[in-house]
């Protein structure tokens, strides 16, 4: 039999509630907030050359604390720095933060009622709310680790729904969904797009005449990563129905645009759907993770539910959330979009996010008026692609770096109709033009020195 540990080695594992000192603990906590408050106020570059993080061992967990935060949080990237224009990154409520400080500090999980208590309920009502903001009257769903679990929940869904096995995207579908296709055997077919990157509705009916059986389902984008692109989600809907298919409608970054009354028509015919997947963590500035699948039929989710004994009974009558997830242990990320929207509601989101849209608007008619520098496209959402005159796709991308490294800047770099081109994604409402102009002028200004370094 083992012979139990000293008190005092025990002590050292700083366990919250149970610590014999725990004045102490609360001290260490505020000084780990304080500390990455600190470094976030403090940042005076996007990034930097980092130096690999190694794991050591410092005698006490102040020191513990003290050199963690200098070694990492000293080259942090930091998203909400003006500077950072690269992904769907974005600035996060401060209300969002605690809601994650607390739920981190409670250590909720959620997967079963006699866990997660009212973090459950309030969960289900999260979820009837977003659902609400989509057309529906009764959703449910599943809080998620992001957009692409939350995809593959909904090609789940699909596979155990349909015998049938054939799924219509498109070249600009998120690359999780053919991730997806694959772990379940659901054959992809790509269906062109049109001039601005959208799934062309004729063609994807021809290429349906091609098959054998109708598609199992069709997958929308609501928001294509690199150039915003947004369905006709109206004449999907009318195909899926003709075919009876499943139409998923990947709003994880268009998302928000259902948050202000002035851009929800963007995304007129989503309430048809029979998923939506939604990023919380994007488009609506929370911490990450915050995502969601969110389905309008409570009874959609049956098809992936497995109930155990010791978990979730199926005669349970409180709500078990591993019912509806294919996730069993889960954090109670809805708690951070829950304040959020219970303190200054959806329209102040959709207002944040059409900001963000206008930004990026006023940006690419800066490089449009920049003698070296070219515009792709007007943005179609708040992505701005765009690059230097005359230089190859390798020193895109040894410009990029040195952006990086030296910390000018943090940028992106796609492929765009086979061309390598620099991408802004705006998700700081705050930004302003100001703040981006010396960005285009070092960027112009290393393509046309050649100031680039090989890593």
């Amino acid at each position: 039999m083992l012979e139990p540990s000293p008190t005092d080695e025990v002590d050292d594992l700083v366990l919250l509630g149970r610590h014999p000192n725990p004045q102490r603990l609360r001290k260490l906590l505020h000084t780990a907030v304080d500390t990455a408050l600190d470094h976030l106020e403090g940042a005076e570059t996007p990034s930097s050359s980092a130096r690999p993080l190694l794991p050591h061992t410092p005698p006490t967990p102040e020191e513990a604390l003290e050199s963690f935060g200098r070694e990492w949080l000293g080259q942090a990237v930091w998203y909400h720095h003006p500077r950072y224009l690269a992904h769907l990154n974005c600035p996060v409520s401060a209300l969002g933060v605690a809601a994650d400080i607390m739920a981190t500090i409670a250590n909720t999980a959620v997967e079963s009622f006699d866990q997660a208590g009212v973090a459950a309920e309030a969960e289900v009502n999260v979820l009837r709310t977003l659902g609400q903001l989509v057309g529906w009257n009764d959703a449910s769903g599943t809080f998620t680790s992001g957009g692409s679990q939350s995809n593959l929940q909904a090609l789940a869904i699909v596979r155990q729904a349909s015998p049938r096995k054939d799924i219509l995207i498109t070249a600009n579908t998120h690359y999780s969904v053919s991730r997806a296709a694959a772990l379940f055997g659901l054959r992809t077919h790509l269906v062109p797009t049109d001039a601005f990157g959208r799934m062309d509705p004729q063609a994807a009916r021809e290429l349906i005449a091609t098959l054998e059986d109708s598609p199992a389902a069709i997958i929308a984008t609501a928001g294509t990563t690199d150039r915003g692109s947004i369905d006709d989600l109206e004449a999907l809907a009318d195909l899926a129905e003709d075919h009876r298919a499943h139409l998923h409608v990947d709003a994880a970054y268009g998302g928000a645009l259902l948050c202000n009354a002035e851009t929800s028509g963007a995304l007129r015919g989503i309430e048809r759907a029979a998923s939506v997947t939604l990023d919380m963590h994007k488009g609506f500035f929370q911490p990450v993770p915050c995502s969601a699948l969110v389905v309008p039929d409570p009874q959609t989710l049956a098809a992936i539910r497995i109930n155990a004994s010791y978990l979730n009974p199926a005669e349970s009558e409180r709500p078990n959330l591993a019912d509806n997830s294919l996730q069993t242990t889960r954090r109670f990320d809805a708690a951070k979009i829950f304040l959020s929207l219970s303190t200054y509601g959806a329209e102040a989101i959709g207002s944040a996010f059409a900001r963000c849209m206008s930004h990026a608007g006023a940006i690419a008619e800066a490089i449009e008026r920049h003698p070296t520098l070219e515009l792709y496209e007007t943005p179609q959402l708040s992505t701005v692609i765009f690059r230097p005159r005359g230089v190859s796709s390798d020193e895109l991308e040894q410009l990029k770096m040195s952006l990086f490294d030296a910390g000018d800047a943090v940028v992106a770099t796609t492929t765009v109709a086979e061309e390598r081109w620099l991408k802004f994604t705006i998700l700081d409402p705050y930004l302003t033009l100001d703040e981006v102009s010396p960005v285009l002028d070092r960027i112009a200004a290393l393509a046309n020195t050649k100031e680039l370094s090989y890593l």
